[in-house]
């Protein structure tokens, strides 16, 4: 897997000339002998980069909508005020020490808090979208400004998120391999505006939509999206990409996790974000972050990479002729069978599966029954179980291979009928809610070889 990044920051001046009431706290030593004009000049976080310096720029560039500010000293609030253009009036200030805050386009006014509650400020969103307010996106900055006579103060704003550009090819001798999905992990869904912010493991996440790319049998995939900074830190015993691993990679760290579909298994490739493809982990504010991720293959020493891979074998993992058959139920007397067999590698050790069924059509009499036992669990913990229409049960956790028997009965009181015109869809999804769905049927025509 090849990974480039491109890291550059978005620059925009915004030269401010004008003045416009603001709310101030009365100070009666501010007379007009002794207080200071102070007139402040706005701009985004100047251009800076990550080798290679050469690529063209990709910009987080979003207008200023509103913006608060406001100015203490040791005693507390002095000015404050709410503007809807991206200025801040003059003011005089008596000769001292002031820091001057900013947060633009909240898209309302905060009014006069201390200090302490102004350093406590976050912007939570609950959707990817969330970033963006109207045109517009989340944006802080602070100065400490001392005042001695007439003063300029220059400060620069950051857009509190991060914005990654990725591609994702499946090279030409990967034969037969197509994206599934293109996920992102261990985005934050909260930032503080004026602190550093590195995600805890009980802070919120955004949950981006899945979306299943298998109908396309797409091999390159391009996607944008934001997320909030996420600091998780650096380890500089990783020095090459195929060590950005789960064992190498600080608790949290953001990441975007691509799923290939090749000859019925799912290899999923795991791709930690940060400032660069090697030791560093940290996704920083008013960033972008460009990814061209190339999938050549697969690798079982590269541990960036999992396999999770379903199979429905007809009967109880039926021979004909020396061919085993999938995606079907086989009938042994009065039951249908069919085997489903999960094996996983390098996946979450955590991850649990379930399974759950829906009947699509055919002949179904009135009391037919659908039951389930986990036959890869110990002989004295084996049993059937009944499994209604659209019940999700456990079936397999971790990394390993488990088999599940599922036993179709097609009983009118006790007349059993075989019939061979029944369509079921089996659906089986890891905790997220991503998997995929596998018609089985009992007509003999359907199976696969």
């Amino acid at each position: 897997m090849r990974n480039k990044i491109i890291l550059l920051l978005g620059s925009l001046l915004l030269t401010l000339a004008s003045c416009t009431k603001d709310a101030g706290t009365d100070d009666a030593s501010a007379t007009a002998d002794t207080a200071c004009p102070v007139t402040f000049r706005l701009e985004t976080e100047a251009a800076a980069g990550i080798a290679p310096l050469n690529e063209p720029s990709t910009r987080i560039s979003r207008p200023i909508l509103d913006l608060n500010f406001l100015v203490y000293n040791d005693g507390g609030l002095v000015r404050s005020g709410y503007m809807t253009s991206p200025m801040i009036p003059t003011m005089k200030l008596v000769p001292g020490t002031y820091r001057v805050y900013v947060v633009a386009n909240f898209g309302h006014q905060l009014g006069p808090v201390s200090e302490e509650e102004l350093l406590r400020l976050s912007a939570p969103v609950t959707a990817p979208e969330g970033f963006v307010q109207g045109d517009a996106m989340y944006l802080s900055g602070m100065l400490t400004l001392n005042v001695a006579g007439p003063t300029t103060g220059r400060i620069v704003l950051r857009r509190m998120a991060a914005k990654v550009d990725l591609t994702v090819w499946i090279a030409d001798d990967f034969k037969d391999a197509y994206l599934v999905h293109v996920l992102p992990g261990n985005a934050p869904a909260d930032c503080p505006a004026f602190a550093e912010h590195r995600l805890s493991a009980s802070a919120p996440q955004l949950e981006f939509p899945y979306a299943d790319l298998t109908p396309g049998a797409l091999r390159t995939f391009t996607m944008s999206y934001y997320q909030y900074e996420n600091l998780a830190g650096t380890n500089p015993a990783v020095i090459h990409q195929r060590e950005r691993t789960d064992a190498n990679a600080p608790e949290g760290a953001s990441y975007v996790s691509i799923r290939v579909l090749r000859d019925g298994a799912w290899f999923d490739y795991k791709v930690y974000l940060g400032g660069n493809n090697t030791s560093d982990f940290n996704v920083r504010r008013n960033t972008v972050y460009n990814y061209d991720i190339t999938i050549e293959g697969v690798d079982a020493d590269d541990l960036r990479i999992s396999s999770t891979e379903y199979i429905f074998w007809a009967g109880r993992k039926l021979s004909i002729g020396g061919r085993y058959y999938r995606d079907g139920f086989a009938w042994s007397t009065r039951v249908a069978y069919c085997q489903l067999e999960i094996v996983t590698d390098n996946c979450d050790p955590e991850e649990e599966y379930t399974v759950s069924f829906r009947p699509l059509s055919g002949t179904f009499h009135e009391d037919w029954t659908m039951e389930y036992m986990i036959s890869s669990l110990p002989s004295a913990q084996r049993e059937y179980k009944l499994l209604a229409p659209g019940e999700q049960v456990t079936v397999h956790k971790g990394n390993g291979t488990s088999e599940v028997v599922f036993a179709f009965s097609n009983l009118e009181s006790t007349k059993n009928f075989n019939t061979e015109d029944n369509y079921f869809g089996f659906t089986v999804c890891d905790s997220r809610g991503r998997g995929r769905t596998v018609v089985l049927s009992t007509n003999m025509n359907e199976w696969l070889k």
